[in-house]
C-alpha cells in the first residue's frame, strides 16, 4: 500500500515534466525525527494548530529543519497529534526523491508510517 501511494506519487511529479523527457531521480532513504511541537494558531474551526518541525537526515530536506504539516499538506490538530503518536524524539523513516535532471516537482517524501 505504501509503495503504491509512493509509485502514483511519482507518476504525478513526473506530470510536470518538460517536453526534452522524463524527470531523473535521486532516491535516497531517510529518517526523520520530531525535534520540536509548539502552538502555532487556531484554524476557522476553532482548532489549536500545532508545528511539527522534524529534522531530516537525508535528501534536500535535510538542510533545515521541515514542518510535517506543510509537508503533509493539512492542519495538525490536537487529534492529529494523538492519533499519530507524535512527540518529540519520535523517529519517522522513508524514501526521499530528489530531482536530478528534468522539470518535475521537487521533492516527493513517502513516509513508511502511515500519518494521517
Amino acid at each position: 500500500m505504501i509503495y503504491l501511494g509512493f509509485v502514483s506519487m511519482l507518476f504525478i511529479g513526473c506530470g510536470n515534466s518538460n517536453s526534452n523527457g522524463a524527470c531523473d531521480w535521486h532516491v535516497r532513504k531517510f529518517s526523520a525525527t520530531v525535534i520540536n511541537i509548539s502552538f502555532d494558531n487556531l484554524n476557522t474551526k476553532g482548532d489549536s494548530v500545532f508545528s511539527v518541525k522534524m529534522m531530516f537526515d537525508a535528501g534536500s530536506l535535510s538542510e533545515k529543519d521541515q514542518d510535517l504539516g506543510k509537508l503533509r499538506g493539512f492542519d495538525i490538530t490536537r487529534e492529529k497529534l494523538i492519533q499519530n503518536k507524535l512527540k518529540v524524539n519520535s523517529t519517522y523513516t522513508g524514501k526521499i526523491n530528489d530531482l536530478k535532471s528534468g522539470n518535475c516537482e521537487t521533492p516527493i517524501v513517502a513516509f513508511d508510517q502511515r500519518l494521517r
